[in-house]
This record gives structure tokens, sequence and C-alpha cells, in this order.
């Protein structure tokens, strides 16, 4: 298990640069459609890093992750 979190961690840089890639298409979206979209992705991929990260032992950035989850959730039914 240590080997998996080892590589989990060497992956992170990653993973928390994709969530913030795709936040940062929030700021110029043509359309609601389009903005509907990035929120999305954006609710997806903090999903998937709030689990993963928990799972390898990462539980601050699994908090981190689950409130921009929770935050995009909330967006999205407005």
């Amino acid at each position: 298990m240590e080997q998996l979190r080892s590589d989990y961690a060497l992956q992170l840089p990653n993973r928390v640069n994709e969530t913030d890639t795709t936040a940062e298409g929030l700021n110029t979206p043509d359309t609601d459609c389009e903005q509907n979209l990035s929120i999305t992705h954006l609710q997806e991929y903090s999903h998937k890093l709030a689990g993963s990260s928990a799972t390898f032992g990462f539980p601050k950035i699994s908090y981190i992750a689950r409130m921009l989850e929770q935050v995009t959730k909330s967006l999205l039914t407005q």
C-alpha cells in the first residue's frame, strides 16, 4: 500500500492542476451552457480528487476537494 501511496503522491500535482485548469475555464465562458459544462467537469474532478486523496492518506486535500465538490453541486442546482 505504501508504494501505491507514493505513486499517488507523485501524480497528485497533475490531478490538482487538472482541477485548477478546469476552474480557470469558468472565467471566460461563452454561454451559460459552456459554464454549466465547466462546473460539471469541476464537480467531477473534485469528487474524484476527494475520494482518491482520502483513500491514499491525504485528508486535507480530500477535505478541500470535498468542499469544492459541494460548492459546484450547489451552483448546478441554482
